[in-house]
């Protein structure tokens, strides 16, 4: 999430909305936390259960893990997902389940110690569904939207120069004979070869993503050419001169965030058909 630093005055610090380190903090919450609950990978999952995944056809745990001890776990990890969505969609109004297709990964200089950005390439929303009272299984109702990560994008248009058009980008994942994430990891790695150490990795993992933070980093992008010289900006940001035209700063700062915007509002979408 981008914040303003409202310690320092100095108009010029609103020139750039979104600087390497905010970005990287913005990536940085896309790092996938592997605790023990937190996710559920799928990248070797059955792969008659992940085409059918894909398609859009009811897909239940079982379709997709075989072997019974890891079987349970990954239903004991669907079951605190659940939970964890339903809870935030309950309090908060936002969903949070999403489907990540691809993991991309590139080498960042100013980024301190081993670690490196890992972003997800594509985001589906998911709900997880218990199939019975007993929530012994779970059936995993993939969304029709598919986007384009929009802090990945943006990171790569204003950091690496890449010139990602998402729309187009995200829309080769349907091809003649289905969805087909692959053509978007190749298509993607080809526009980032000059970025050092970039790789995608077909990774599906299921996790709570804050998809809402995704669309505030999308907006400060499309406006950032207009934001450095709004007035309330600048009393955020600390500058004197706005402060002095008697702006109510304590007051915007803490009124909360809308929900995020519907889907349909958002361009960046790919709408698939149900099949």
């Amino acid at each position: 999430m981008t914040t303003i630093d409202t310690m320092v005055p100095d108009r010029e610090v609103r020139a750039e909305m979104l600087s390497p380190a905010e970005l990287d903090t913005a990536l940085g919450e896309f790092h996938l936390a592997y605790l023990p609950l937190g996710s559920l990978d799928l990248t070797t999952a059955h792969p008659s259960g992940v085409s059918k995944l894909l398609a859009g056809r009811p897909t239940t745990i079982a379709d997709l893990v075989r072997e019974p001890a890891a079987l349970t776990g990954a239903r004991r990890r669907a079951r605190a997902l659940s939970d964890a969505c339903a809870t935030v969609l309950e309090q908060r109004g936002l969903p949070i389940g999403f489907l990540a297709l691809g993991m991309a990964t590139w080498a960042v200089p100013s980024m301190p110690g081993p670690r490196s950005p890992q972003a997800p390439v594509m985001l589906r929303s998911v709900v997880l569904r218990p199939t019975g009272p007993a929530a012994v299984d779970f059936e995993i109702d993939l969304g029709v939207e598919v986007e384009l990560n929009p802090v990945l994008v943006h990171y790569l248009r204003l950091e690496a120069q890449v010139p990602v058009d998402e729309v187009a980008l995200a829309s080769l994942a349907d091809g003649g004979h289905g969805f087909d994430p692959y053509p978007v990891y190749a298509e993607l790695s080809r526009l980032c070869a000059d970025v050092p150490e970039f790789s995608v990795s077909p990774r599906l993992v299921i996790s709570t993503f804050p998809h809402s933070k995704l669309d505030m980093v999308a907006d400060l992008a499309a406006q950032q050419d207009r934001l450095p010289g709004h007035d309330v900006v600048a009393a955020l940001a600390g500058d004197a001169e706005a402060r002095d035209l008697g702006l109510d700063v304590q007051g915007l700062a803490a009124h909360r965030q809308h929900p995020a915007p519907d889907a349909q509002q958002r361009p960046h979408l790919v709408q698939r058909p149900r099949p």
